[in-house]
């Protein structure tokens, strides 16, 4: 039997809502305080939580940096993911998480920053 993900959702948005920003520009730290949880820490997703793999060519081909900043900010289209809000993050911190999100899709670890 398939469970609905959506009550589930809504309690991790509830609680991410609860962490404190850190104050940091670093993209990963960022990410692994307020989006990990339900992206995994090495942006894979989650099966239970529908949340998708970051690391796909194929999903960061249709996921450029300008729409990832907007999820972000403004929730998925899908509405699984809640937005943070335009200031929840400084620019820079969000230029932090956009540019970590989009280093997934780096296939040589090597480029990574």
């Amino acid at each position: 039997m398939r469970r609905a993900a959506g009550p589930l959702l809504a309690l991790l948005g509830t609680l991410a809502c609860d962490v404190q920003v850190p104050a940091t520009e670093d993209g990963a730290t960022l990410f692994g305080a307020m989006c990990a949880r339900c992206h995994r820490p090495d942006g894979h997703g989650s099966t239970e939580l529908r949340t998708p793999d970051m690391t796909l060519p194929a999903w960061q081909a249709v996921h450029p940096p300008e729409l990832v900043r907007a999820t972000i900010v403004g929730g998925s289209r899908s509405k699984k993911m809640p937005g943070f809000g335009a200031t929840t993050f400084t620019p820079r911190q969000l230029d932090a998480l956009v540019g970590h999100v989009k280093a997934f899709g780096v296939t040589d670890p090597g480029a990574r920053k």
